[in-house]
């Protein structure tokens, strides 16, 4: 877990630094979704849509996570 936390923090300095690195925010969303914040993981996940909707597996991985997320509210 602590080497999760420091990739975190160091996707999060990256793109304070750089808003629309979109690696930056592939893995932090990538690292959210497997410690199960679905909802974090799917608001970056549109981030990354509304910056580059054609960028390959952003549709996926919003259909995947909304599904996560529903299933998470039920």
């Amino acid at each position: 877990l602590v080497g999760s936390e420091m990739c975190i923090r160091d996707s999060q300095r990256t793109l304070a630094l750089n808003p629309n690195h979109f690696g930056a925010m592939a893995g932090l969303a990538a690292m959210l979704e497997e410690m199960g914040e679905f909802e974090d993981a799917l608001e970056i996940q549109k981030r990354i849509s509304a910056i580059h909707p054609t960028r390959p597996g952003v549709s996926e991985g919003i259909q995947r996570l909304q599904k996560k997320v529903g299933s998470a509210e039920l």
